[in-house]
């Protein structure tokens, strides 16, 4: 009887980690193998609850004497039983271990990186509180601010907010760099401009920049109001 307590107390554990689960009831098989093989009793899972809502698992038991004719078919019914009702529970505890420990990509944590195709653009001068940031106004630069129209390459796997922007802007006759954060072009790591929001369904973005140029350039015969510029490596980003 105090073995049969003992596995009692096993079987009714809750708010375990769902590894555990399995753990739980190969100790569970085993010792009611021992119960059956070393008492009078057979111990016999008769029905397993699995509940997740309280990440718990119960095996009810039922132990019954066994006579010395009957005790090896009765041994033989339990080890069947017992071994089907615990991989009924490993099932279930597998399962519930792999959604836990691996949920799926859209819960998953991590950068969501979507590249941006076809950008269409305009400029206009800005204004001056709205100022070139950095070095590149000491040079004789002036700055144009671009609007900026793109597709998304793909959907976005859900909403996203305050969403980076990142990526090469050029000059497309000198080749030079038009960021001030990147006048170099040593890296495409600096964020240049940021979209407010975008959702599964947002096909286009749009959003806006400072764009460095030489002062003597006259934007005026640009038909976008500035040179043309080659984006490389355009892409949002949005992080956790």
């Amino acid at each position: 009887k105090d073995r049969i307590a003992d596995v009692h107390q096993v079987a009714n554990r809750t708010n375990q980690p769902p590894h555990l689960y399995i753990r739980t009831m190969v100790r569970l098989l085993l010792l009611s193998t021992a119960v059956a093989l070393t008492s009078g009793y057979v111990v016999v899972p008769s029905k397993t609850v699995y509940s997740s809502s309280r990440c718990s698992v119960t095996t009810e038991l039922h132990a019954t004497p066994s006579s010395d004719t009957t005790s090896t078919s009765t041994r033989r019914t339990f080890l069947a039983t017992a071994f089907g009702s615990a991989a009924a529970v490993a099932t279930a505890a597998t399962t519930l271990a792999t959604t836990t420990a691996f949920p799926q990509p859209s819960n998953a944590i991590g950068p969501v990186k979507i590249d941006l195709v076809n950008p269409q653009y305009s400029a206009k001068p800005c204004p001056k509180d709205k100022p070139i940031p950095g070095e590149k106004a000491m040079k004789g630069l002036k700055g144009m601010c671009v609007t900026v129209k793109a597709e998304l390459g793909e959907e976005s796997p859900k909403d996203l907010e305050k969403v980076g922007v990142y990526g090469f802007v050029t000059d497309a006759k000198s080749d030079e760099s038009v960021l001030a954060n990147n006048p170099d072009l040593s890296t495409d790591a600096g964020q240049f401009s940021m979209i407010e929001a975008i959702t599964p369904s947002s096909k286009k973005v749009e959003f806006e920049f400072v764009a460095a140029i030489p002062k003597e350039i006259d934007t005026d015969a640009f038909e976008r109001g500035i040179p043309d510029l080659s984006f490389k490596s355009l892409r949002v980003i949005s992080f956790p």
